[in-house]
């Protein structure tokens, strides 16, 4: 572990010194650039799954569906009593996650079921709801610690990492991976959940900020800030080995 930190060290200072931490294997191979297209210009997207776009309209969450460029206010916040509410992540179905916000300080995490026979939300006992899985799974943070509903559930379960105040950020699309953020540490975790087993494989690159922004299978990006400046990380979690190490520099 020593070592990974060492090499994410030195691969942090080369991005600071305008190096290259990783790159994508279309530049590396000369492939033909993707193209760039605009969203609506009041959209704020936060996720993406199966096509459609999660994110905020304005006040209003919303989702944008990428092949004909529809934009969908699915809860919106007049509706619901609500100053503002953030769509913050999405599903395989279609399914939205994320936080009604009172604008007294007071939030809620909520879960927006795009598959009913009605379309619904579903208000659970907690304070932001932050990734769903395909499973339906929804990680968030209630009462200040990191927590997991199970698809259906309206109380949460706290995460292994919840000995420390953080929420959790993302959940991969089959539920394999968590991460999340401690208010205590520099931490990003990554979850292997198997039935009722959690192990968890911990990067502390012992810098000021480390926060993972969205999750694969045993995957973590995020962006790393010290001295007020930001690069992205790309980490691989060994659950096998209870360790992990960014990778791709």
């Amino acid at each position: 572990m020593t070592r990974h930190l060492a090499r994410a060290h030195a691969s942090f200072a080369a991005v600071l010194a305008g190096g290259v931490w990783f790159a994508s294997a279309a530049h590396a191979t000369g492939a033909p650039t993707s193209t760039v297209s605009p969203l609506p210009a009041a959209f704020a997207p936060h996720a993406i799954a199966g096509g459609v776009i999660a994110g905020d309209d304005g006040n209003d969450a919303a989702t944008y569906t990428i092949a004909d460029g529809t934009l969908v206010d699915v809860v919106i916040a007049a509706d619901v009593g609500a100053a503002a509410v953030h769509g913050n992540a999405i599903d395989g179905a279609g399914d939205v996650a994320g936080t009604l916000d009172d604008g007294d300080g007071t939030t809620h995490a909520f879960v927006w079921l795009a598959g009913s026979a009605v379309d619904a939300i579903v208000v659970l006992h907690g304070d932001e709801a932050n990734g769903i899985d395909d499973a339906g799974d929804v990680v968030g943070a209630a009462g200040g610690v990191p927590v997991l509903w199970p698809a259906g559930a309206l109380d949460p379960g706290a995460l292994p990492f919840a000995e420390t105040t953080g929420t959790a950020l993302c959940i991969s699309g089959d539920g394999a991976t968590i991460a999340g953020d401690s208010d205590a540490h520099s931490v990003a975790w990554s979850i292997a959940v198997s039935t009722s087993l959690f192990v968890e494989s911990t990067l502390d690159v012992d810098m000021p900020s480390v926060s993972p922004l969205g999750c694969g299978d045993r995957i973590i990006v995020g962006s790393v800030v010290e001295s007020g400046v930001s690069a992205p990380f790309l980490f691989h979690a060994d659950f096998d080995g209870h360790t992990g190490a960014p990778i791709g520099y």
